[in-house]
């Protein structure tokens, strides 16, 4: 067995908790970006791919949080939040395998938990007007540079930025993320998206993105909503899943059918050390 199948195998033992609990509480939460595209054309992991990604709308998100306090057992898995680590500058939620390690490249300097995780994105309330829509943009977009500003700080190439990074790092990470949370709190939108993807990302992979369309930027936001669930098979076992995923995928990925490029058919968390424990 590779030791990138022993990974992906690792990680399945997380969705699968992840899983469990979001199904005795109730909690909705859906695959997202390459391992829904794996559940859709691979029936489980994109044969390359080294990470799994899950979504939950903000309500989920918190009652999550919650309900893994009691849910979790304590000596095989923890919930990392901004919370509970003090080194951890993430605005999203990672569920880790105790007793492992995985180190990515450039953060060998981060004190935080390393072991074998899962990404949990929490889909933010965002406002519907486009004016204050931008604003809020703005100042997200900020507050995640100061977040990850210790990680810039060490592993970009480039001396301005990492000289910038390194001045932002003296900026504690819990005033951006109180920012952020305030701003959630007081907005009252309909419209939910992960603050990171797709409509806070590089706005000219979102301009190729709506390139798939027909629709305005408005349009596709709203057809991009996830509001009802199906199932799919992935590895064997069956999770949930946007029943508007070909739109989703459509979205990300264009002819997502399509398999890439043999030199693009690579993982994108390279680490450095890993060590599987006794898993």
């Amino acid at each position: 067995m590779t030791e990138l199948r022993k990974l992906q195998l690792v990680q399945l033992k997380l969705l699968c908790e992840v899983d469990r609990i979001c199904r005795k509480h109730e909690i909705k939460y859906f695959l997202v970006a390459g391992t829904l595209l794996g559940a859709v054309r691979h029936k489980g992991f994109i044969p390359w791919d080294d990470d799994v990604d899950i979504s939950m709308q903000y309500d989920d998100y918190v009652k999550f949080c919650s309900v893994c306090e009691d849910e979790l057992e304590k000596s095989k898995y923890f919930l990392q939040t901004m919370g509970n680590d003090a080194g951890y500058s993430y605005i999203f939620a990672k569920l880790r395998l105790e007793n492992t390690l995985y180190i990515r490249k450039g953060q060998e300097h981060m004190r935080f938990h390393h072991g074998i995780c899962i990404d949990i994105f929490p889909w933010y309330p965002v406002p519907e007007g486009e004016a204050t829509n931008r604003i809020y943009q703005f100042i997200v977009a900020r507050c995640k540079t100061i977040m990850w500003s210790p990680i810039g700080a060490i592993s970009e190439k480039r001396l301005f930025y990492r000289s910038l990074y390194k001045m932002l790092a003296c900026i504690p990470a819990k005033i951006p993320y109180s920012i952020i949370n305030f701003m959630v709190r007081c907005c009252s939108g309909r419209v939910l998206i992960d603050i990171g993807e797709p409509f806070y990302g590089n706005a000219k992979v979102s301009k190729r993105r709506l390139s798939h369309f027909t629709e305005n930027a408005e349009q596709v936001r709203q057809r991009l909503q996830v509001n009802e669930l199906t199932e799919l098979e992935f590895e064997g076992h069956l999770f949930y899943v946007p029943v508007n995923y070909d739109y989703y995928l459509k979205y990300m990925y264009g002819d997502y059918m399509q398999l890439p490029p043999k030199h693009e058919r690579r993982g994108h968390h390279l680490a450095v050390v890993i060590d599987f424990g006794k898993h």
